[in-house]
């Protein structure tokens, strides 16, 4: 499966939970966390098969994703490899002090003070195409 933004393409291999991780950019290049391109490294990820209904599951609905979740340093070096813009958090339409976001299509990378880095990505199994698997909490 694959998914790409402007900045960073992954390849995920689930059954070996490794990434390959191809970067770009003045700010990768600087940063000595920096994923080197075709550089394979193990992923500190988990991942749910779900559907629709992720955040209170349905059982009896049809299993049409997987939704994949990065944290610690390798959701920093990805995060820092993101070209998109940084964003404010709001939740509910109310300001999150103390984080802040990227997004590109269905692929988010977050960092707080509370939590540090974090990413998210759902994937459909029958477009390939990326799709929100974040929750506003």
């Amino acid at each position: 499966m694959r998914w790409r933004t402007e900045a960073v393409a992954a390849y995920v291999l689930l059954g070996t939970s490794t990434v390959v991780a191809q970067s770009s950019g003045t700010a990768a290049a600087q940063n000595a966390d920096a994923v080197i391109n075709g550089e394979t490294r193990q992923l500190d990820a988990q991942y749910t098969l779900n559907n629709e209904h992720y955040v209170d599951p349905d059982p009896n609905a049809q299993v049409d994703r997987i939704l994949l979740y990065i944290k610690g340093d390798d959701a920093k070096r990805i995060y820092q490899s993101m070209a998109v813009q940084e964003q404010r958090v709001d939740c509910e339409g109310k300001p999150q002090d103390g984080f802040t976001r990227k997004v590109a299509g269905g692929f988010e990378c977050d960092w707080s003070e509370k939590w540090g880095y974090s990413c998210s990505v759902g994937i459909m199994f029958d477009t390939g195409a990326t799709v929100q698997a974040y929750v506003c909490d």
